[in-house]
């Protein structure tokens, strides 16, 4: 969890501190999205090449490499003055975190039981409310008190941290010889839905993410003030769920709260923005409950699919396929949705409409997925 929380709040704290770095890396604002894009592109080509060698290392020691890296591109970001240097920081801390992402969750199946691995990925997962809980509003509390220069130092030493913590409590494994190219996991029907369902599970709300602030500002008339409230109150209601979800997961399975999830996330969207009936406080605690559920089911099945000899190069290619959905749903989300002059939003229940459509994919996707699976076997 100390692994993906701080490889979560290197990537995500640099939208919401983006303000604060407008004059000292020479960029305007609409060169933003450059920074979060070059980072994502990055980790997509990174999960590309670890799918094809990844599995022919030992995992621990190449993540000792990942987070050294890591931390070095953080410290290496207080001398960037333009936008060129920070860009090249940014896809080099994209390149090395894409691939922490996919150790980090291979070595948690690898070093607990089966019938633990559904409690211990919940663990895992919680990483992500929780940089939206402290992470983040602590990263921007550092900059107004000080500077960026300070948030980027303390990332850089909190990575330093984790290495130690890596070296110490997680298990050694013996470096394995490469594996044959026809050990690999071979791209077929199964294979490409195992792959491909965290993706499915992550576009729907990657559809909503980029526009959640502009929707709570204009739509549901949320004040500056509370904004961060909402945004706090949400990740510590997904902080719960995955939680509680962890203990119960043996007993419940992944197909009713995956389903009961969706009709969830579904109804919130239907009565928070088409209808406008649910109160933004109750609307941000539902939304998200419902997504880290759906996210925490979809991470177990699928956990299941690759052998040990497979596994990282199976996470860096559904990290991959991730990033690839994530970046199509947000700029999907940033074409469909506008702002008009009466301040409204325009195309708002458009957005919603597509995003419901999508959410409907993930249980159909692992019906298919459960069904090839049982053919294959």
């Amino acid at each position: 969890m100390c692994v993906q929380f701080i490889n979560a709040l290197e990537f995500m704290i640099i939208a919401p501190i983006a303000p604060s770095l407008l004059i000292p890396f020479n960029i305007n604002l609409n060169q933003i999205g450059i920074l979060t894009g070059s980072y994502t592109c990055s980790a997509i080509f990174s999960g590309l090449l670890g799918f094809i060698y990844l599995d022919r290392f030992n995992k621990k020691q190449i993540l000792y490499t990942t987070l050294g890296i890591l931390s070095i591109a953080n410290f290496l970001s207080i001398f960037c003055t333009d936008i060129y240097m920070i860009v090249v920081i940014r896809l080099i801390a994209g390149f090395f975190g894409g691939i922490t992402l996919a150790l980090g969750m291979a070595l948690v199946i690898d070093n607990t039981p089966p019938e633990q691995h559904g409690k211990a990925l919940s663990i895992t997962i919680m990483a992500f409310p929780l940089v939206r809980i402290l992470g983040i509003p602590s990263g921007i509390w550092l900059i107004e008190q000080f500077n960026y220069q300070i948030l980027f130092v303390l990332i850089s030493l909190m990575i330093l941290v984790v290495i130690l913590l890596v070296y110490y409590i997680i298990p050694s494994n013996e470096i394995k010889l490469p594996q044959p190219f026809h050990q690999r996991i071979k791209l077929n029907k199964t294979s490409i839905l195992a792959i491909s369902l965290l993706g499915i599970a992550q576009f729907p709300i990657y559809l909503l993410i980029p526009s959640l602030a502009i929707i709570l500002k204009y739509t549901m008339h949320t004040s500056n003030q509370s904004m961060p409230f909402m945004f706090m109150a949400s990740g510590i209601a997904s902080l719960i769920t995955t939680k509680i979800y962890g203990h119960l997961i043996n007993k419940l399975g992944v197909n009713k709260p995956i389903n009961y999830a969706t009709t969830l996330f579904i109804l919130v969207l239907i009565f928070g923005i088409i209808t406008m009936k649910l109160p933004p406080i109750i609307f941000m605690i539902l939304l998200m409950s419902s997504v880290y559920i759906r996210i925490t089911a979809v991470s177990l099945v699928t956990s299941k699919y690759p052998q040990e000899h497979q596994r990282s190069g199976f996470n860096a290619l559904q990290s991959a396929i991730s990033n690839i959905s994530a970046t199509i749903a947000g700029l999907a989300s940033s074409w469909l949705l506008t702002v008009n002059a009466d301040a409204s939003l325009g195309n708002l229940k458009l957005l919603a409409s597509i995003t419901i459509v999508s959410a409907i994919l993930l249980p159909l996707g692992l019906f298919i997925y459960q069904k090839a699976l049982k053919t294959q076997c």
